[in-house]
């Protein structure tokens, strides 16, 4: 025989566990004398609303094979640490939202589509078993990263082990961490310079994007245009750059200004500026000079005079 009403009799039958799996129950009723009851299952029947729970001190919930649309009527059920809606109609997450106690969803041979669903159970902090699996959102690009990222707790996703490998790729590719951004721009700078494309600055050494570089070295070959270019950048992005002349031992070119490109001086008083910084030099992380062709290249001096008041016990050395 095959029950179509719950509460005929469990009023007399104290109990924690009930189990009415495959029978035509078609609501959840009856059941508030169950002031014990931590498991229910209802399996395979025809329930099409979560109703009736809130005074059960419910720990494991079954509800799958069922024709249940929406999660909801839980909010009570601050215990729930499992619960299987596996096989219904649902397509929204947002019921679970503040069940911190939930350790384990199954919601397989659903019809969620939307990869934001997951969202919703961001602040289940305990959740480590989650099967979506034979949803239209298994077939979402990356839904598995996607998920993995935003769900950093999870050790099993639809009946597969969560490995750290994925883990950090997941972290790579939705919040990546700037020296990661740093290296996948290089590359696609290199990239495009192999092509003969033009490559473009990028903010992935910025700090943030409202403050300016601390420092870009620009550089290339003679003749290659990088002079030029950085007086571009200088022109036309004023509020983040501002450019640095340098000291240099080379011959001053024919169209080069002194003081505008390069302030040019002799090997002796280069060699008698570097006699009191050294020591800083190599302290500031292990800053050395340049060589530019065979000539010196360094800090413009009135660079170094300015970390010489920021540490000046460098010059007792």
């Amino acid at each position: 025989m095959r029950l179509r009403k719950l509460g005929i009799f469990l009023h007399i039958i104290p109990c924690r566990l009930l189990f009415l799996d495959g029978n035509q129950i078609t609501a959840i009723s009856g059941l508030d004398s169950l002031s014990r009851l931590s498991h229910l299952s209802l399996a395979s029947n025809r329930i099409d609303t979560i109703s009736n729970l809130t005074s059960l001190p419910l720990k494991y919930l079954r509800l799958s094979g069922n024709n249940i649309v929406e999660i909801e009527n839980l909010e009570t059920l601050t215990d729930l640490m499992v619960i299987d809606l596996s096989g219904n109609q649902i397509s929204r997450l947002g019921g679970l939202c503040g069940h911190s106690s939930l350790m384990e969803i199954y919601l397989q041979e659903n019809v969620v589509v939307e990869r934001e669903e997951l969202l919703h159970l961001k602040e289940l902090k305990n959740l480590r078993v989650l099967s979506l699996n034979q949803n239209p959102i298994d077939t979402v690009p990356e839904y598995r990263s996607y998920a993995v990222f935003h769900l950093p707790f999870l050790t099993r996703l639809d009946g597969q082990t969560v490995r750290i490998e994925e883990k950090v790729s997941a972290v790579n590719r939705f919040s990546p961490p700037l020296e990661v951004v740093a290296a996948q721009d290089h590359r696609t700078n290199t990239k495009l310079a192999v092509q003969n494309k033009p490559a473009s600055l990028r903010f992935s050494t910025l700090t943030r994007l409202d403050e300016p570089y601390p420092m870009l070295v620009m550089c290339g070959p003679p003749g290659s245009g990088h002079e030029q270019f950085v007086r571009h950048l200088v022109d036309e992005f004023p509020s983040f750059f501002g450019l640095g002349v340098s000291h240099t031992t080379q011959p001053q070119g024919p169209r080069q200004g002194h003081g505008r490109d390069y302030y040019f001086i002799d090997e002796g008083t280069f060699n008698r500026a570097l006699i009191s910084v050294s020591t800083l030099l190599l302290s500031l992380s292990r800053l050395s000079l340049l060589l530019f062709h065979t000539h010196s290249l360094s800090l413009s001096l009135s660079s170094v005079h300015r970390l010489l008041c920021l540490f000046p016990h460098f010059l007792s050395h």
